[in-house]
């Protein structure tokens, strides 16, 4: 069997960038939160790790720059196959499926199942391409066991870990800007407020922190040093837990808005040693409280609410 023949009969996203070493890359990302940017950098490293040579691109400029033939593109992964996002995902395989003769890598996606036009999508997409070779990953088996009944048979389509998982814990210290894993200063309640946001209310009162990092840190250091700092963490942000597990830290995963936590966790977390909880568990205490002190009306105010989490021992930007 041929190297090319192994990369098809059996895709492993390292072998294929070692395959390809030779050429020149793009890697383009799609944007979304800090979380993703874990993504990001987790590829990135595989890539440095198979000797790749590469330039970065966003969505807006990928979109613009005319791609030369023969290029090899990389499409970071994430949980962007779906019907409520942006469809930034959708439209950047579409771009790069159709620059004649090029390689185009999908990183590790987790998508929506049970809607048809999520999978008739790719496969228009994917009819309409004039690239050399598709290669697609899943970072978890229902959305890979979904997605292939829509997959042309010109894709080679596997299974990845998300590509975070490449991270080790010096890797992640050093991005936070940290010598060593600081001690734990608060257990944290990680809930999610943006377009996944579950239904479900969490016990945020029983807990020192409760906030969602994703929207309330200034940069990606700052993100990472929030959670590094906590004693342990309970979360329904897949990529707080991923972090989390990376660095040590106790990690209880909870359901999301859809699959995607479960399927995940289920796929590489669980064997990382990260718990499961259906509803999150109660927590410890919230210790001093200055919120508590404060009438309503300071209570809603940004700058009191950032230093009652000072107080509490959360990082600064």
């Amino acid at each position: 069997m041929s190297e090319i023949d192994e990369v098809e009969a059996k895709p492993d996203l390292g072998v294929i960038f070692a395959r390809y070493r030779d050429r020149q890359w793009l890697f383009v990302t799609p944007g979304g939160n800090w979380g993703d940017h874990l993504i990001y950098v987790g590829a990135e490293k595989l890539a440095r790790s198979s000797g790749l040579k590469w330039s970065d691109v966003d969505f807006a400029g990928f979109q613009a720059m005319k791609v030369p033939p023969e290029s090899c593109i990389y499409l970071h992964g994430g949980g962007g196959f779906n019907s409520w996002g942006s469809g930034r995902p959708f439209d950047m395989l579409a771009r790069a499926a159709n620059v004649p003769g090029a390689v185009v890598v999908q990183g590790p996606q987790t998508c929506e199942v049970g809607n048809p036009d999520v999978g008739a999508r790719f496969s228009r997409l994917m009819d309409e391409a004039r690239c050399a070779s598709v290669f697609a990953f899943a970072r978890e088996r229902t959305s890979w066991e979904y997605m292939r009944q829509f997959m042309p048979g010109a894709v080679v389509f596997g299974l990845a870990q998300d590509t975070a998982l490449h991270l080790e814990p010096a890797d992640v210290l050093w991005m936070a800007g940290l010598k060593d894993r600081p001690r734990g200063r608060y257990d944290l309640l990680i809930s999610r407020r943006d377009d996944e946001t579950p239904g479900t209310v969490l016990p945020s009162e029983t807990y020192e922190l409760s906030l969602d990092p994703a929207m309330y840190a200034d940069s990606f250091a700052h993100w990472m040093r929030i959670h590094l700092y906590a004693r342990s963490i309970v979360t329904n942000r897949l990529h707080s837990a991923i972090l989390g597990s990376i660095a040590g830290i106790p990690v209880t995963l909870l359901p999301g808005s859809y699959h995607k936590n479960r399927s995940i966790w289920e796929f590489s977390l669980r064997e990382r040693g990260v718990a499961w909880a259906d509803s999150a568990p109660p927590g410890g205490g919230r210790g001093f409280d200055l919120l508590s002190l404060c009438p309503p009306f300071l209570r809603r105010s940004w700058k009191v609410q950032r230093l009652a989490m000072r107080l509490k021992g959360m990082p600064g930007s």
